[in-house]
């Protein structure tokens, strides 16, 4: 007997493959649909807090640099 003969191969059928990448396909679409309907509800907020943020932090050291000279 040879070896090849020993082994056994798992075959995938060519439509299995492809039914599988379209439901991958399919639930990363939903999944990002969802994900930009939540951001588009809270990025005004969010913009507002993160500019906020950043010019308080910018305040805070130029204070500091000012105390420093």
């Amino acid at each position: 007997m040879k070896k090849q003969d020993n082994e056994k191969k798992d075959v995938v059928s060519l439509k299995g493959k492809i039914s599988g990448w379209i439901f991958s396909i399919f639930v990363g679409c939903v999944a990002l649909n969802i994900a930009i309907k939540l951001l588009a509800e809270v990025w005004l907020p969010l913009v507002c807090l993160v500019i906020f943020i950043v010019l308080l932090v910018i305040g805070y050291r130029l204070k500091r640099f000012n105390d420093w000279r």
